[in-house]
């Protein structure tokens, strides 16, 4: 992956959001799919997922979820939400 594309990620404010605040860690997985394949089906490769700080049960369910998901290419880790870079279509 280019580091140009990485970077433009990180940088983008307008990137779609999942804010996960409120949410038990056994609510998140089927949210986080839903919104992946939604932006990866509209275009949308960079998307920012928001957990907040907190106990960093969500921050770990999440990021747990993330690294495993077929849609995920590399999950930037920002403290309280990260950037996630998708797949590019084929």
């Amino acid at each position: 992956m280019s580091e140009a594309r990485e970077l433009a990620g990180r940088l983008r404010t307008d990137l779609p959001e999942l804010n996960l605040h409120g949410f038990f860690v056994d609510e998140i997985d089927n949210r986080i799919d839903q919104f992946l394949f939604e932006n990866f089906n509209n275009g949308n490769l960079n998307v920012k997922v928001i957990y907040g700080i907190g106990t960093g049960r969500l921050h770990d369910a999440a990021l747990k979820f993330l690294a495993a998901h077929p849609l995920v290419e590399k999950v930037l880790d920002e403290g309280g939400h990260c950037a996630v870079l998708l797949c590019h279509k084929n």
